[in-house]
């Protein structure tokens, strides 16, 4: 549980340097608008399933 919450935060940290690139092409034209989104349900995903295990980390916490 412990190694795929360490893999989730990794892959959300090389997701938010894409999408920081992905802004910062996006500032300079216009045309990075669907990478940018794609990241940003990524990112939204990831984030919403290690939420999930850090609760389940949690429960399993107080029932030991």
């Amino acid at each position: 549980m412990r190694a795929e919450n360490k893999e989730l935060n990794e892959r959300l940290v090389g997701l938010e340097s894409k999408q920081d690139a992905t802004l910062k092409a996006i500032e300079s034209d216009n045309e990075g608008n669907e990478q940018m989104n794609e990241l940003m349900n990524e990112i939204k995903k990831l984030t919403a399933k290690i939420e999930s295990l850090e609760e389940q980390n949690q429960q399993k916490n107080l029932l030991c």
